[in-house]
């Protein structure tokens, strides 16, 4: 196994999501239809906004985590398609090799059955473990503690009133020295031109797929259309989750969660595909029950 293994299809993934979409993406408004798709003609080597630094968080907690626990148990909290699954897969083998990646429990929970079948089908790619729960989160429980919760952009998708709720039922996944990496935007995110943009984006990609013929059966190109536009407006109307970085350390205090490093991530220094994201600025919180010291 080599760090090339982990590369993803994003094509794969369109083409995967396009099929299953019309049964199971009904109930999540096509969201991972149109997420999926603006990632459709992605090369393996185009990077997203914060990857590298989350992947060295990830990095970081597994380091704490292996001198106690020979089998990570990590429980990643919605999903897109198989990017955070490669990327807790890439940032294992970077720091401990096969070995680590091969130790690894993976539980993935999400609201709609289409990213647990894509990531599914990666794992056994791969032979990694994975777990794989149709769930809400407030409901969900998991059989064993996670000594690492991944949230990768899942706070915008919390409603305001129940935020508290979700993340102190979360809280409760944790083993008592495990870790939450909550990665996030701060700042407004909205803007009509980027939505525009991506519209046009994920509507290139989609025309480029029917012209390979890798659009599922008796299915038009408009109606698929008409579903992704439903999920782009739903994606931009989002509410911003923190106006800065202050905001969001203070919240994941509050909750219980305090944030024992947390980084920020800007635009201005990422190149052309990472500048059409909404956000100008991520941050990332490596938070903790319990206090303790993980750069030794």
């Amino acid at each position: 196994m080599n760090i090339e293994d982990f590369r993803e299809d994003p094509i794969e993934n369109a083409r995967l999501c396009l099929k299953m979409a019309e049964e199971h993406c009904k109930d999540c408004g096509h969201f991972h239809s149109s997420s999926i798709l603006r990632r459709a003609n992605l090369v393996a080597e185009d990077k997203m906004l914060d990857n590298d630094e989350i992947e060295s968080a990830i990095a970081l907690v597994l380091r704490a985590v292996w001198r106690n626990q020979p089998r990570p148990h990590v429980i990643i909290t919605g999903s897109t398609d198989t990017g955070l699954l490669a990327t807790i897969c890439r940032s294992a083998f970077m720091f401990g090799g096969e070995d680590m990646v091969r130790a690894l429990q993976i539980t993935l929970v999400d609201q709609c059955d289409t990213p647990l079948e894509i990531c599914r089908r990666y794992a056994d790619r791969l032979g990694i473990t994975l777990n794989t729960f149709r769930s809400d989160f407030l409901t969900f429980q998991p059989q064993q503690l996670a000594d690492l919760v991944f949230m990768h952009g899942v706070l915008r998708f919390l409603p305001l009133e129940k935020r508290d709720d979700y993340f102190k039922h979360i809280a409760t996944w944790l083993h008592p020295e495990g870790f939450l990496i909550s990665s996030t935007h701060l700042g407004d995110r909205s803007s009509e031109t980027h939505l525009a943009t991506m519209q046009v984006k994920v509507m290139e990609n989609l025309r480029r797929l029917a012209t390979q013929g890798l659009l599922p059966a008796g299915r038009s190109v408009e109606t698929i259309e008409t579903e992704i536009e439903n999920g782009l407006v739903a994606n931009g109307n989002l509410s911003t989750t923190f106006d800065d970085a202050g905001a969001a350390m203070a919240y994941y205090q509050e909750i219980g969660l305090p944030p024992r490093s947390f980084w920020i991530t800007s635009v201005n220094r990422r190149g052309a595909l990472s500048a059409e994201r909404f956000y100008k600025t991520r941050g990332i919180a490596i938070c903790q029950l319990e206090s303790e010291d993980i750069s030794k």
